[in-house]
C-alpha cells in the first residue's frame, strides 16, 4: 500500500491524515524507492470530485516541491493515474539526485 497524505482542497493539511492506496508489486516497489530517498506522495479530492496526486520531495528551503503531478476524476482512471505519478516521480528523482 502506497501511503498518501491527505490534503484538504481548502489548502489545509494534517500530517497524520494517510490515506494508502494498494497497487501492484512493481508500483509499490518503485514508490518505497522514492519515499526512501525522501519524497512523499500527496493527494488533494475537490468538491467536484476531481482528485490532484503529487509527488513531492523538500527543498533547502524546507518547503515541498512538486516533481509530479497526475489529476483525474476520482474513480477508476485513479489507479492508473497513479501508477503514472509513482513511475514519473522516480524517474525524476533519479535525474536530480
Amino acid at each position: 500500500m502506497i501511503p498518501f497524505i491527505y490534503v484538504y482542497a481548502n489548502g489545509s493539511h494534517l500530517s497524520q491524515v494517510v490515506t494508502e492506496i494498494d497497487r501492484p508489486a512493481e508500483i509499490q516497489l518503485l514508490a518505497d524507492n522514492f519515499i526512501a530517498r525522501g519524497g512523499r506522495y500527496v493527494i488533494t479530492k475537490f468538491v467536484d470530485d476531481t482528485v490532484q496526486a503529487q509527488a513531492v520531495v523538500l527543498g533547502l528551503d524546507d518547503k515541498p516541491h512538486p516533481l509530479a503531478t497526475q489529476v483525474c476524476p476520482d474513480g477508476p482512471l485513479l489507479l492508473g493515474a497513479i501508477d503514472r505519478l509513482v513511475r514519473e516521480s522516480v524517474q525524476k528523482l533519479n535525474v536530480l539526485q
